[in-house]
């Protein structure tokens, strides 16, 4: 990895936090392309993390969800929606915010 995409994903897991977190989990856990059953490290998927989090934004997309840590940590996904302006389209319905 460059030094610039190691810098890249620092500033990503900093803003990021918790989600950064998760999504590495899950994507590594799902093993898409199994390259850790293969035996890759656990931060393989990570420069995938790093491409989907801030696209996550441009593509106008919201995604709403909780944090549980306790038993375990989860992240539930509570709603994704449309962002135009100062409204949100979810399942249909418009959110003024």
């Amino acid at each position: 990895m460059t030094e610039g995409r190691r810098k890249r994903q620092k500033a990503l897991k900093a803003a990021h936090g918790r989600l950064y977190t998760e999504v590495s989990r899950l994507l590594r856990e799902a093993d898409p392309i199994r390259l850790i059953t293969i035996g890759a490290p656990d931060d393989e998927y990570d420069p995938e993390v790093s491409t989907i989090l801030p696209r996550l934004r441009e593509a106008h997309l919201r995604i709403y969800f909780d944090i549980e840590e306790e038993p375990d940590a989860v992240v539930y996904i509570r709603a994704v929606g449309i962002k135009e302006r100062n409204r949100v389209r979810i399942g249909g319905k418009v959110i003024e915010l």
